[in-house]
């Protein structure tokens, strides 16, 4: 099983673009690639431009051989996060139907699930390349920021399983961010970071306490 993950990055992101290479790195099972969608890869128009990053990340994967495919961002994810998949790779789509969201600048978090019940947000999918041999890029928009609930539509229509990922929703509201979750304050305080803590390995809660501390 050849796994690869797409790193889609829209600029002014450096440190939180290196420190989620940091966790690909650290996976207890490596992915064989790692399509980092840079401006130097695919040159910024103007807009967050993710679809056109997912595109052009996807089409190397499916160019390389690549199985299974992990859209990945600047969130946290467990070292385990790939492992976690691996006895699911047989459906077109994996993820989760739920999601932690944690944001920095105001250390509040919250869990979504009634409106994720049928799908999985975007840093939380994996799916294989066949998957997409008939989705229709050209139909989605290529600025258009909640791309999961597209995708997530279109795998209704294919075979898909729901697992817990470990992984949390990070907002920080640095660089070109897709989703308001980078700009509200959200209904659970943590002002100690004490919740954050909790879930997080603690290399991680240092870097993300540092960035909270400077927002």
């Amino acid at each position: 099983m050849n796994i690869a993950c797409i790193l889609p990055d829209h600029g002014g992101r450096t440190e939180l673009i290196d420190f989620a290479k940091l966790h690909i790195a650290r996976q207890t099972i490596k992915a064989k690639e790692v399509y980092h969608i840079s401006s130097e890869v695919l040159k910024p128009n103007g807009s967050i431009d993710l679809v056109a990053r997912l595109r052009l990340g996807y089409e190397m994967a499916k160019r390389d051989g690549m199985d299974f495919v992990f859209v990945w961002e600047d969130d946290f994810y467990p070292a385990d996060y790939f492992q976690r998949f691996i006895p699911y790779m047989n459906f077109d789509f994996v993820g989760q139907n739920y999601t932690y969201y944690y944001q920095l600048k105001t250390r509040s978090w919250n869990k979504f699930d009634t409106d994720h019940k049928y799908r999985s947000s975007l840093f939380t999918t994996g799916f294989k390349v066949s998957a997409l041999n008939h989705w229709d890029w050209g139909a989605v928009r290529s600025d258009l920021a909640m791309v999961d609930i597209k995708l997530w539509d279109y795998a209704r229509r294919k075979t898909k399983a729901f697992i817990d990922t470990g992984a949390i929703g990070i907002k920080t509201g640095i660089g070109k961010c897709a989703g308001k979750g980078h700009m509200i304050k959200f209904q659970n305080q943590d002002p100690e970071l004490t919740w954050l803590k909790e879930r997080v390995d603690s290399e991680a809660f240092e870097f993300y306490k540092t960035l909270s501390e400077g927002l």
